[in-house]
């Protein structure tokens, strides 16, 4: 997805999260493209994980507006959204798009058509590109310690055995078991 900060400024890639709460902004994007917004604090840090491995801490906010190219009717077009947005420092992506203005927005994203569809505004759709969160697939053989049966999307702890050689699991992944 890309967003500008601006009118006359140029579009940048972000991030839309889904599995993120709040929407974040990097502090130097921040200062290089709105360095004339106020910016808002709050009395106790934020302590802001789920973002790859790392924690950031935030105290600060703006409420700034943000545009988002598009199509309605194949003809181009932007839309401004309007948003509080809470700033960190040294964010890889520029912005992160949490699920508060995925919300508010009601923002539905259509994987099959890589596109963003606005509910609010009749027939805008914005492009997006799709992908894993680092796009890197590791691929390892596990066994069950026991056999066990149980029905789909049961949630149970059940032990395994990996080879002697393979890397740990790590907690800032996601993993899907799949059966032989």
């Amino acid at each position: 997805m890309r967003i500008s900060l601006g009118i006359e400024q140029a579009f940048e890639a972000v991030c839309l999260d889904t599995g993120y709460t709040m929407t974040i902004i990097d502090r130097a994007f921040l200062k290089a493209n709105r360095s004339d917004c106020e910016i808002h604090r709050i009395d106790v840090s934020l302590s802001l994980r789920g973002i790859g491995s790392k924690t950031y801490q935030s105290n600060e906010y703006v409420v700034i507006p943000f545009y988002i190219p598009g199509y309605i009717d194949e003809e181009i077009q932007l839309i401004e959204i309007i948003a509080k947005i809470h700033i960190v420092d040294h964010l890889n992506v520029k912005i992160l798009i949490g699920i508060d203005v995925i919300d508010i927005e009601e923002i539905i994203i259509d994987f099959i058509h890589r596109s963003l569809i606005f509910g609010d505004i009749f027939n805008f759709r914005t492009d997006i590109h799709v992908h894993a969160k680092d796009n890197v697939k590791t691929r390892r053989v596990i066994k069950v310690a026991k056999d066990a049966v149980f029905p789909s999307r049961f949630i149970i702890e059940m032990p395994i055995k990996m080879k002697e050689d393979s890397e740990p699991f790590t907690n800032n992944r996601d993993y899907l078991f799949k059966s032989d």
